[in-house]
């Protein structure tokens, strides 16, 4: 069987049209570069103030969480909910309720305070931390005697310790 070949034309207002497509899907990939290098750089000055704190022993260093237009430096909304509900935990360091969870997200994403957001969150979240805390027993739930709600915590908190 033989290969042929096909020959497509194009007029010239067609190739202009093309090239200004091309150029402007070029500069919008220069765009997004320089966006992500300067989410990149927020992100080392962050671990740079950090580090800072671990070697201080005056009174310690309170990370600034903002940047000048109001975007977080240490939470990306862009996380997937595991990601975000680990995040509050960890913030926390304690068991929390999915109430908790979407309430303390509130400080890093304002979108958690549109009531319709803050209720799909709670559902998700609810969905995602049952089906964990079965299959990789990544989270465990707890409740209390005369407590209601269910709180859910990491299950690394319950592991012992390792002496160093």
């Amino acid at each position: 069987m033989e290969a042929t070949t096909a020959t497509i034309e194009f007029t010239e207002s067609q190739i202009e049209e093309l090239i200004s497509y091309y150029t402007l899907q070029a500069t919008k990939e220069s765009d997004e570069v320089k966006i992500h290098q300067k989410k990149q750089s927020e992100y080392m000055e962050m671990v740079n103030v950090l580090k800072e704190k671990l070697t201080t022993t005056q009174s310690p260093v309170v990370p600034q969480l903002f940047d000048n237009s109001g975007s977080s430096l240490i939470y990306d909304k862009n996380w997937p909910s595991i990601k975000k509900i680990i995040f509050a935990m960890e913030t926390a360091n304690k068991p929390l309720t999915t109430r908790e969870i979407v309430d303390m997200l509130k400080i890093y994403d304002p979108s958690f305070s549109d009531k319709k957001i803050d209720e799909a969150a709670i559902a998700n979240f609810s969905s995602v931390l049952a089906m964990k805390s079965k299959s990789n027993k990544i989270f465990t739930r707890t409740k209390g005697e005369f407590d209601v709600a269910i709180r859910w915590g990491l299950i690394r908190w319950n592991e012992p310790k390792k002496n160093e």
